[in-house]
């Protein structure tokens, strides 16, 4: 939903293509190898050090990128880093209601709600609708919580 954006700038996938662009293209190493082994050829006991043979989904080490400044600590890779992913269906609603339940949980904050949903390309009036829905849950938990002391902002919520 955010195909201009930094992370979803190609469709169906999440990485920040600004940061590898440089590393895709295949080097001249690797297109002499092709020529000499075949075009089909992987090395799959190494990878190039020098590009990604157009790889864009992958363990590669040139794939690795720096996260988002408020992005959630506890999903980085190697706690710095993430890496490229193909996006479906499935992995957006997981992440939606991950962002929820973090939120109404209050593990994570919304600067990291609406970094770990930028990600995932999820757009901005979603996240906003999100953390909305998240806000509210949280208050309506906690007026339950406290209806003893709080018995006309419990039924004005009810």
């Amino acid at each position: 939903m955010l195909g201009r954006g930094k992370y979803c700038a190609r469709w169906g996938y999440s990485c920040n293509i600004g940061d590898i662009t440089q590393n895709l293209p295949t080097c001249s190493t690797c297109m002499e190898n092709a020529g000499q082994y075949g075009i089909d050829y992987v090395n799959d006991n190494d990878y190039c050090s020098i590009c990604t043979n157009w790889e864009t989904c992958s363990d590669h080490p040139l794939l690795q990128t720096m996260a988002p400044s408020k992005y959630p600590y506890e999903m980085l890779l190697n706690d710095t880093y993430i890496v490229p992913f193909k996006l479906n269906y499935d992995m957006l609603q997981d992440a939606v209601s991950k962002a929820h339940t973090k939120l109404t949980s209050s593990l994570w904050t919304v600067d990291e709600v609406k970094q770990y949903l930028w990600v995932y390309g999820i757009n901005n009036d979603a996240v906003a609708s999100i953390i909305e829905h998240a806000t509210n849950e949280k208050l309506y938990a906690y007026a339950e919580r406290n209806k003893d002391t709080m018995p006309h902002e419990f039924n004005v919520m009810k």
